[in-house]
């Protein structure tokens, strides 16, 4: 056969371009994901973070987001939703325990018992720290259920402009 520039055969078709990037999971790829979807929702939903969950069960935290917003396998994408929504109240329990174990630093009572003052203190701001950034995290992820302000007028409804006359003037609001 006579060969071309390159070494190429004259004649010859050119190879099938494939698209650039990964191939597409295959149907039975995706559905061969639940058992380890399962386990990093079920690690969220008792308060895991979606870092620890996936690192638990061997799979990369953009990874996984990529299957939920692609929704691979089908529902996962309101499953997550569901998960992180069980899982911000779960912490929020959490802040109730940790309150108790401040007091009981604070009491010197159990474990802490008889622990030098300066190191109660510093658990406790410890504590303290954890307690905050959890409100933080809490309010950032449900505003409407742990955020600090509160709509006590609107029901949720946006509120209509109210017009006011002051000394002749209207005033819009």
């Amino acid at each position: 056969m006579p060969k071309g520039r390159k070494g190429a055969v004259v004649g010859a078709q050119p190879p099938e371009k494939r698209p650039p990037g990964r191939p597409s999971a295959t149907p039975e790829a995706i559905e061969a994901r639940w058992p380890v979807v399962e386990a990093v929702l079920e690690g969220i939903r008792k308060g895991d973070s979606l870092r620890a969950s996936c690192a638990a069960h061997g799979v990369n935290p953009p990874t996984f987001l990529l299957w939920v917003g692609k929704n691979e396998p089908a529902g996962l994408g309101e499953q997550y939703a569901l998960a992180r929504e069980i899982g911000t109240d779960v912490q929020a329990e959490g802040i109730n325990e940790l309150a108790a174990e401040a007091r009981l630093i604070v009491l010197g009572v159990g474990e802490t018992a008889g622990v030098d003052p300066k190191l109660a203190n510093s658990l406790v701001q410890a504590i303290r720290l954890q307690v905050d950034t959890l409100k933080w995290t809490l309010a950032k992820r449900n505003p409407g259920r742990y955020g600090e302000k509160m709509d006590l007028t609107s029901g949720g409804k946006p509120l209509e402009p109210q017009t006011i006359v002051i000394a002749g003037k209207e005033i819009t609001f």
